[in-house]
């Protein structure tokens, strides 16, 4: 057995305006930053536990996009 651990929803201060949780981040420098320094935290705490990681990309529910945010 191998313990995966996801990185969920987006933080309060990255979400987009009115779209809550499942927003796309507004700044994808500062979330990927975010998600490097969440590895690198558990991987110098728990050496060895965590054996994959990953960014949840489908929520149960639709991934807000404010309209005009996508080309």
């Amino acid at each position: 057995m191998h313990v995966i651990l996801q990185v969920y929803q987006t933080p309060t201060w990255l979400q987009q305006n009115n779209c809550g949780l499942y927003s796309m981040p507004s700044d994808l420098n500062a979330w990927s930053s975010i998600a490097a320094q969440y590895v690198q935290h558990m991987d110098a705490t728990f050496p060895g536990i965590v054996t994959d990681y990953e960014i949840w990309n489908e929520p149960n529910v639709s991934l807000c996009v404010p309209a005009g945010a996508l080309p």
